[in-house]
């Protein structure tokens, strides 16, 4: 009897070493849903700006295309057409960051099917959504607006098998693998938003330098861009630090200290994500 006990209490304590903080894993991704929203605007109208400045590619002479003063519109069709004219979807830069966050989401939301213990068929589905979203991630230009392809076959790589995992552990292990991707998926985006700030504040640096009348608000709108983009990369390299203490608190999950960084690491996200939120309404209510 008393061996039989011993033995379950080693079990448990075993389990225990091996599972997922679930609460901290719940506000972690709670969190960075909060950022996606705060997010949301910044894509919406870059996506805007994107197509505007791929149109006016498109409409030069550079671009061989029949487009004049006299005729104003075009006599033919290409598929490439599409980024600068279409307004279903997104465009490809838009597109890249905005797959970028929800591959993150759903790769926060994995670690929190297999922390909640859910039937691991469910997790599965995350992590095809994972390498469905990342894999798809090209280059939309210059290297500058390029996101890296040997990170999606990172991505890829380490999550395939993973799909296949029917182990738990296995499984367990594989997600903690790609806490890299992960990273390297952020300093993507936080260095991308240098070519984002310059393709969203291009038509109002189009109407300065056009000597519009209203150049002092358009100034203003141009700062108040450029406090939004600030915010936003603070966000994302929050989100950074706040990745790296959740994936100590994973590997520790009987460390209190980590656990409670991790909780506190969370609340101080959705701090930021407020913040960035604040930022895009003193940006909507500037003339």
């Amino acid at each position: 009897m008393i061996k039989s006990f011993i033995a379950l209490c080693l079990l448990v304590l075993a389990s225990a070493c091996t599972q997922l903080p679930k609460v901290e894993l719940q506000s972690y991704r709670d969190a960075f849903q909060a950022t996606q929203a705060a997010a949301a605007p910044v894509i919406a109208d870059y996506a805007v700006a994107e197509r505007a400045q791929r149109l006016r590619l498109l409409q030069s002479e550079s671009s061989g295309r029949e487009w004049t003063d006299d005729t104003p519109y075009f006599t033919t069709f290409s598929p490439g057409d599409t980024a600068a004219v279409s307004t279903i979807g997104l465009p490809p830069g838009a597109d890249a960051v905005d797959r970028s966050l929800r591959a993150i989401a759903a790769y926060n939301e994995t670690l929190v099917a297999l922390a909640e213990n859910r039937n691991i068929d469910e997790a599965k589905g995350q992590l095809r959504q994972i390498v469905a979203d990342v894999g798809a991630i090209v280059p939309v230009g210059a290297p500058k607006l390029a996101m890296a392809n040997a990170l999606s076959d990172l991505v890829v790589n380490i999550f395939s098998p993973a799909i296949e995992a029917g182990n738990r552990e296995l499984f367990r292990e594989k997600m903690l693998q790609g806490y890299e991707p992960m990273q390297g998926l952020l300093d993507q985006l936080i260095g991308h938003s240098e070519a984002q700030y310059s393709t969203t504040i291009s038509p109002l640096l189009i109407k300065v330098e056009e000597g519009a009348p209203n150049k002092s608000e358009l100034i203003d709108k141009i700062n108040a861009w450029h406090q939004v983009y600030a915010d936003y990369v603070v966000l994302l390299q929050g989100t950074k630090e706040r990745l790296t203490e959740l994936k100590l608190a994973v590997e520790n999950p009987r460390s209190a200290p980590l656990l409670a960084r991790a909780s506190a690491g969370s609340a101080e996200l959705r701090a930021y994500a407020e913040g960035l939120r604040r930022s895009i309404d003193v940006l909507r209510a500037t003339p």
